[in-house]
């Protein structure tokens, strides 16, 4: 029973939640303000806006959640309120706006600021995190966008054994190969369907995936 978070933009820039099976629309919500069904869904893959938010005053927009956290950072609010709709042992899959540097002492100086910190320590707290890695903006930057993302893999509740992203720097990908590799020889995705992606001509691509039984 997958989840999916998607940014839907509306005359106020809502964000809603819904969930897709085999292309049925199942669950359409204001994400962004609501809570979906708790701990009801084996997956969650959340792939949300990045960045502030403006109310009609102009002033930036935050998002209370539980355990006193709050944020200004959609994406973050975002992720944390998708992931409280994921069961005890089930999985999911984050995509976050990252950092823009390839250097290591500005990325952990980056990762340390108070909306990151506060943010992964949260989730590395409360979520079994097993790999944090980034994908390199230039890899889509034809399509009108060049930020770099973060991608999280969970794998069930429970504090992470990694160390925080301002210690341990997220690994950097910057091309098509290197992701191919990596989902190749990963167990499977976190769908939990086998690795989709294929190098042709030097350039990988992903393939349609089959939803598993």
């Amino acid at each position: 029973r997958p989840c999916h978070s998607l940014p839907m933009p509306t005359e106020q820039i809502t964000f809603r939640l819904r969930v897709i099976i085999d292309g049925e629309l199942i669950i359409s919500r204001d994400y962004a303000r609501e809570h979906a069904a708790v701990r009801a869904y084996d997956v969650v893959i959340a792939n949300p806006p990045f960045g502030v938010v403006k109310d009609d005053k102009n002033k930036s927009r935050v998002f209370h959640l539980a355990n006193e956290y709050s944020t200004t950072e959609i994406d973050h609010a975002i992720a944390l309120k998708s992931l409280s709709a994921m069961k005890d042992d089930g999985r999911a899959a984050l995509i976050l706006g990252g950092v823009k540097s390839n250097d290591p002492k500005a990325r952990s100086d980056a990762y340390n600021s108070k909306a990151k910190r506060q943010f992964y320590f949260t989730l590395y707290n409360a979520y079994n995190v097993t790999d944090h890695f980034t994908v390199s903006g230039d890899l889509y930057q034809k399509q009108g966008a060049g930020w770099p993302v973060d991608v999280i893999v969970i794998n069930g509740r429970g504090k992470s054994a990694r160390k925080l992203p301002a210690v341990d720097v997220p690994r950097i990908y910057h091309d098509w190969n290197q992701l191919a590799e990596l989902v190749n020889t990963a167990p499977g995705n976190v769908l939990g369907t086998e690795p989709q992606l294929e190098t042709v001509g030097g350039q990988s691509r992903p393939q349609p995936a089959t939803r598993p039984d």
